[in-house]
């Protein structure tokens, strides 16, 4: 968990929604997955719209932050949580290490970076 939490925080909304919607997959709950696909894609749309007003890039770039961040911690500590921790009990894979979480998470950032530089 600690993985998402990283990725989360500093990739943004993509990044929490990839991994969270990987999670769901682990755990053959492929419909959940979708649904966070969408909402993630629809954070990422909304925040780079509003990049473009001046001035709000820092605000925003915090605003997403914590937004991912509460997003995978409210999923964490619900019924959601208690799966992820029983499938990886059981000698279940996870779907990521850290070389991926930190490779994802860097190539977001970057993005991040240039849609913000960009507004």
């Amino acid at each position: 968990m600690p993985m998402v939490i990283v990725g989360a925080l500093f990739g943004g909304f993509l990044v929490a929604g990839y991994f969270i919607a990987e999670n769901y997959k682990a755990n053959n709950e492929p419909d959940k997955a979708k649904k966070i696909t969408t909402y993630a894609t629809i954070g990422f749309i909304a925040y780079a719209v509003l990049t473009f007003i001046p001035g709000s890039y820092v605000l925003f770039l915090f605003l997403m932050s914590i937004g991912s961040l509460i997003a995978v911690l409210t999923m964490y500590k619900g019924k959601d949580g208690k799966k992820i921790n029983a499938l990886l009990a059981s000698g279940g894979v996870t779907a990521f290490g850290w070389g991926r979480v930190i490779a994802i998470t860097l190539i977001a950032h970057v993005l991040n970076n240039i849609i913000g530089a960009i507004g």
